[in-house]
């Protein structure tokens, strides 16, 4: 239990946790009170005369001033009456409490973990399923909540009602207690050893039937227009439907694994009072024994739901432990710089990149090495080479993606890293290949990551037109409020294209850097664009990379990269004439 709490302290508030434990506890105690009030009630009941010699009952009588033994017959069932009831009243709230608490806990854990994963760095995306991701935070978060942490709160306030209880049955018949609280111990204890594996087996196969269907459904979505064209909607549908039905399966058998055994226990409770009842008959008067065994009935009412709640508790928590795994992909602390504002860095001379040597994680192979840049203001630069050569790796360092103890981002001779990191991300404007498009509208996808209502309409307007997108945006009945469809399937691949750089240029941003943009475009559109790219040149600092060249003949500089080094640098005619390389692209182009 501290293990889990140890774990799970930084994605949940303990002190809340531990004064909803307090607070369900609790009702406990008036489930004693309400239990110990009987056997003095009864003992009245069933032998006035005898019952009002108690001493307690004496003294109650003495205190309150009450002579007539109905008047105390009366009085004692209200007070046990009114006990039980604000007991349950208690209990209620408790619940209540728990609830409510319970399920802003739950997405606090939801919420910490997609914190979390959206403060990490660049390369951790590029080594996980974002499947795997979406599924720790929308089901398995749900299950360390209602599958670990609110089962753990309630076991623990039924292991103290539990004992409370016991005790008090302990001390009016030790005997009949003992016995009946170790046959029913044992059973549960063999009962939980005997299921414990398939139980934990259960949790892992649960997970991963979860990630099968959020995997699924990404793909099938995703990749709806291939699926379609191929005809491959069964085989997502089927696969689905399969994660679906062995997750079903799974999910009963825990449900049967962990309430049957209440239903051997209570036939065995029930059967045991109806013996020490015949046993009791025989041995004493039944005035003398009924009040005990009225608050034995009483007390296994209680007991037999709280001894199931522990039972079915610990086995949920045992069914749920592999959802802890998604704590380990997440970084426990999400360092706030990457949510705080921050001022921008501005480009006011030049940019320097050194890169030593740079292999991805988990690769030995190095992707650039011994390769130094720099960008002045104002420059149009372009990259090329062919494919696997390092361009894009190049440019994500360039933009603060990827970073390394061997390279080093120099902007205005000041080095780029952590905040400063942030500040330099808030001048730079990216247009890559595949424009990444939300189901919204234009609006909002031009401003990108704002809310409406913050929106400056006004820099919107500046920046389609300059994209060359306003015209055909305020021809639509909706104008920039209009939506784009999700991931902009109702625009073509140019409007989206522009809308990329319509993006980009709302930053108003020093840097504007072209990743592939016009690559997947045809002839007429791939021109239109390099045009607007190409008005922009001497406003803005711009980087280009393509493997056609026609985005970059009349760029300032070309770079070409050839197997992660700098083969040749220069304008265009200049390296043309030195490298065989670029002449065997530049034909390749043409």
């Amino acid at each position: 239990m501290f293990g889990f709490f140890r774990k799970i302290s930084a994605y949940v508030p303990i002190k809340t946790v531990l004064i909803v434990q307090l607070v369900i506890i609790i009702p406990s105690f008036f489930e004693l009170v309400g239990i110990g009030s009987v056997i003095p009630f009864m003992s009245l009941l069933f032998d006035p005369v005898a019952g009002a010699k108690l001493s307690f009952l004496k003294s109650f009588a003495a205190f309150f001033g009450i002579a007539n033994q109905r008047t105390l017959l009366w009085t004692l069932g209200s007070i046990v009456f009114f006990v039980m009831a604000v007991g349950n009243l208690t209990s209620f709230l408790s619940m209540r409490i728990l609830a409510f608490t319970g399920q802003k806990i739950g997405y606090s854990i939801a919420n910490k973990l997609y914190r979390s994963y959206m403060s990490r760095e660049y390369l951790f995306f590029t080594k996980v399923n974002t499947a795997d991701l979406a599924t720790d935070i929308l089901i398995e978060s749900d299950r360390i909540n209602f599958g670990i942490l609110q089962p753990l709160l309630m076991v623990n306030s039924r292991i103290v009602l539990v004992l409370v209880i016991s005790g008090f049955l302990i001390y009016v018949n030790p005997t009949v207690s003992l016995l009946a609280a170790a046959s029913v111990g044992l059973t549960y204890g063999l009962i939980f050893i005997l299921i414990k594996k398939l139980l934990k087996k259960n949790s892992s196969e649960i997970s991963a039937a979860q990630r099968t269907r959020v995997l699924n459904l990404n793909e099938g979505f995703c990749g709806f227009k291939d699926v379609k064209l191929a005809g491959r909607e069964s085989y997502y549908v089927s696969r689905f439907t399969e994660a679906c039905d062995h997750l079903a399966h799974l999910q009963a058998s825990n449900i049967v694994l962990s309430q049957f055994p209440r239903y051997f226990i209570e036939v065995f409770v029930y059967g045991f009072i109806v013996f020490v009842a015949i046993y009791w008959s025989g041995t004493m008067p039944a005035k003398v024994f009924l009040p005990v065994l009225t608050s034995f009935g009483v007390a296994a009412m209680k007991l037999i739901p709280a001894c199931q709640i522990i039972f079915g508790g610990i086995a949920t928590m045992r069914a749920s432990t592999t959802a802890l795994r998604a704590l380990d992909h997440a970084s426990a602390s999400a360092s706030d710089e990457n949510f705080a504002e921050v001022e921008p860095l501005h480009l006011k001379s030049d940019v320097r990149l050194e890169v030593k040597g740079f292999a991805y994680p988990g690769f030995t192979h190095e992707v650039l090495h011994d390769v130094v840049l720099c960008f002045p203001r104002n420059s149009t630069i372009g990259i090329v080479g062919r494919s696997g050569s390092g361009k894009s790796t190049l440019l994500d360092m360039l933009i603060g993606m990827i970073s390394s103890q061997h390279t080093r981002l120099v902007v205005d001779g000041q080095e780029v890293g952590g905040r400063r990191t942030r500040q330099w991300q808030k001048v730079i404007g990216y247009v890559p290949q595949e424009v990444f498009m939300s189901d919204k509208s234009f609006a909002e996808n031009i401003a990108f990551g704002i809310r409406a209502e913050e929106i400056d309409l006004v820099r919107v307007r500046e920046a389609a037109q300059m994209a060359k997108i306003d015209t055909f945006i305020e021809s639509l009945p909706e104008g920039y409020l209009a939506p784009v469809g999700e991931r902009g399937q109702q625009i073509s691949g140019g409007q989206r294209q522009r809308v990329g750089i319509a993006r980009a240029l709302y930053r108003d941003p020093d840097l504007l850097v072209f990743d592939e943009a016009t690559s997947a475009l045809d002839p007429v559109t791939e021109q239109e664009i390099i045009s607007e790219i190409a008005a922009l040149a001497g406003k803005k600092t711009i980087v280009i990379v393509t493997h056609r060249f026609s985005a970059v003949r009349n760029c300032d500089k070309i770079v070409l990269l050839q197997h992660g080094r700098i083969a040749a640098q220069g304008r265009y005619e200049e390296i043309l004439a030195v490298n065989s390389l670029f002449r065997e692209m530049a034909c390749e182009a043409s």
